[in-house]
């Protein structure tokens, strides 16, 4: 069996070898000769894997997608539940599937890739699946495909991976001058044509790190961004020399996207017989409309913009991908208008990292790093007209609120007796951009904590993460608290909210930051939150809104680019103490008597007491939930062991202005 398993290793070596140069019928001779050979084998989950990724290359390059995606269908299960090679597979059935679906997203199985990558917490793995969600993206969300390159390089990063976060780094550099090329008019676009051709600049065709085809990718993605029409001219005989039809496509098509970018239409038009002649080939007579307009369009000898493997998409109704693409390319655009200013401000980099902001009272927060300046997200699954915070909503009688500021200060109660309490506000030491130990005094928010807790609040949740924005506007929260994805539209549009808050010189600003709280919830959604009267209207206070059309597919996608939910709420000591005081029909006297004080001052404790007999509680003597002397020694030594290292590396020191 040993012996097997050598030859099959060399086998399928000399395959991916064969393809590496681009010699795609030797390498088709090889696998039958492998399945010849093996085919009824019992084999490990390894080859099996190996033997999937280079039979879907294979055809892939062959323009065989359909059957590419049959044979993943049918071998998928021999991987014996081993993740990182279902995850690999996956992968492939996505590409294949994406050029399959020339029309549109194909997101299903990229999104199943991500939520196992998320599920096992290998960052490389995670990085792969990004570049490959970039990929599906670049041929009609730009904001996002560069979102989700962005994502993979600070990943592959951080595993040392240089030469994979360069390749992807050159890719992301084409996409922007596309992006470039199809907004001319937005502003600071020309950041991103900026951007991309002092990356291209960057691009070493001679550098040795590279095999064959990563350097004929950086080749094309150097000719293209930079015009070198002349050698995008060379790269189409190279790719009839190959023979597959989709690179001959991709080849001749950035050749006349090229040509026309300089308007030479009349070597574009040179190239348009050919053109037709293999994309008729590849993609059948649906394309001959397609390019007879494009030939009307060069005859005319006007300046047209084309773009290679563009897909239009249908406007008429935006979907909740259209919004993270726009919002994705307004950040990205943001910091290039800040000119040499950029790096004062933060960008995805620091996207999930906090910096400390020193507060009024002498307190410090610690702020979630914002990518788009004083911009702030809200997501909700349905549009109300009346859109209050929850102590505030319809059906909340006086009596029912009374119960929730009861249920806040036992909340108080509970969280004051625990000792990172202590050690936040009174007893944090933070490295500063020097290396110096900085004693900061922290800001503890309990009121915002019992409301991402689940207690009814004057509070408004906000994000600065578009994505946590767009969970909350795509899921469904049961009556355990449990999330998940829509799973049928409705009808219902959804809702996107856009908040900015610049106050006045002399005014305060009605946000707050929640940040990193000793309790992690509200720092993994990048938690900000107003505080609201009863008269006020969310609706009235937006800068924008934006409705979409509910897809299940793209929630399920976001569902799993948060680990189904896990990033967003981490499991804690809390979690279950807060629900127990929820559901109670019984609290302290000391609760009672603080929320008479705090909320109540003026008025007659008898009217607080009706409150509570009405709403069938009952007061106690001591608090009803505590934490134990062993729960609270157990804090400390997690506190000690990685909860002061994993604190310290989520804090960033930027320059200001």
């Amino acid at each position: 069996m040993n012996n097997d398993i050598v030859q099959t290793d060399k086998l399928l070596n000399r395959c991916i070898d064969a393809l590496n140069h681009f010699d795609n019928d030797l390498a088709a001779s090889l696998l039958h000769d492998f399945d010849t050979m093996y085919g009824d084998k019992r084999l490990s989950s390894d080859i099996i894997c190996a033997r999937l990724r280079i039979g879907s290359e294979l055809l892939f390059r062959l323009g065989k997608y359909e059957t590419g995606i049959d044979m993943i269908n049918k071998n998928i299960s021999a991987l014996e539940n081993n993740p990182k090679n279902i995850i690999q597979v996956l992968i492939y059935k996505g590409k294949l599937e994406m050029m399959l679906n020339r029309h549109g997203i194909s997101i299903s199985s990229l999104s199943e890739a991500l939520g196992l990558a998320e599920s096992i917490g290998d960052i490389g793995t995670i990085a792969k699946v990004y570049v490959e969600i970039a990929h599906m993206f670049a041929s009609m969300h730009y904001g996002l495909a560069i979102y989700f390159m962005r994502k993979a390089e600070i990943y592959f990063g951080k595993t040392g991976n240089d030469k994979s976060r360069f390749l992807i780094k050159s890719e992301r550099a084409l996409v922007s001058f596309m992006a470039y090329q199809n907004n001319r008019s937005m502003n600071g676009i020309t950041g991103l044509k900026n951007e991309a051709t002092s990356i291209a600049d960057e691009i070493d065709l001679d550098n040795e790190i590279y095999n064959a085809i990563d350097r004929r990718n950086l080749r094309y993605i150097k000719s293209y961004i930079l015009g070198n029409i002349k050698d995008l001219r060379a790269q189409i005989e190279e790719a009839e020399a190959v023979g597959t039809l989709p690179s001959i496509c991709t080849a001749i098509e950035s050749y006349i996207a090229a040509c026309m970018e300089a308007g030479e239409n009349a070597a574009a038009l040179a190239q348009l017989d050919k053109y037709e002649e293999y994309e008729v080939k590849w993609r059948g007579e649906s394309v001959r409309e397609h390019i007879l307009n494009l030939k009307s369009l060069l005859l005319s000898e006007q300046k047209v913009d084309f773009l290679p493997w563009r897909i239009e998409k249908d406007t008429s109704q935006i979907d909740l991908l259209d919004v993270l693409d726009r919002v994705s390319l307004n950040e990205e655009l943001w910091r290039y208008n800040q000119g040499r200013y950029k790096w004062f401000y933060a960008g995805i980099e620091q996207e999930g990292l906090f910096e400390i902001i020193q507060m009024p009272d002498g307190k410090a927060s610690l702020v979630p790093c914002n990518p788009s300046l004083n911009s702030f997200y809200r997501g909700q699954t349905a549009y109300f007209e009346e859109c209050y915070p929850s102590l505030y909503r319809k059906g909340v009688t006086p009596a029912m609120r009374f119960v929730e500021r009861v249920k806040y200060e036992e909340f108080k109660l509970l969280i004051e007796g625990y000792p990172l309490i202590d050690i936040f506000t009174n007893g944090l030491c933070v490295k500063n951009q020097n290396g110096d130990r900085t004693p900061v005094s922290l800001n503890v928010d309990i009121l915002a904590l019992a409301q991402h807790y689940g207690i009814k609040t004057e509070l408004m949740d906000l994000t600065t993460d578009k994505f946590v924005a767009a969970f909350f506007a795509s899921t469904v929260c049961d009556d355990k608290g449990v999330y998940s994805p829509i799973t049928e539209d409705d009808g219902r549009e959804g809702v996107f909210y856009h908040f900015r808050d610049t106050p006045l010189p002399g005014s305060e600003m009605k946000l707050r930051a929640v940040g990193l709280q000793p309790f992690s919830r509200p720092g993994e959604q990048a938690g900000f939150v107003i505080e609201m009267s009863e008269e006020e209207n969310f609706n009235d206070m937006v800068a924008g809104k934006i409705f979409f059309k509910h897809d299940p597919e793209i929630a399920r996608f976001i569902f799993n680019f948060t680990n189904r939910s896990a990033k967003l709420f981490p499991s804690n000591i809390l979690e279950d103490k807060a629900n127990a005081i929820k559901s109670s029909d019984k609290f302290s006297r000391m609760a009672f008597d603080a929320a008479c004080e705090e909320f109540y001052p003026h008025t007659d404790k008898s009217i607080c007491l009706q409150y509570f007999t009405d709403c069938g509680k009952e007061i106690v003597e001591d608090p009803i939930v505590v934490f134990t002397e062993e729960e609270k020694q157990d804090c400390l030594k997690e506190w000690n062991d990685h909860g002061l290292k994993d604190t310290a590396e989520k804090i960033v020191y930027r320059l200001r202005l």
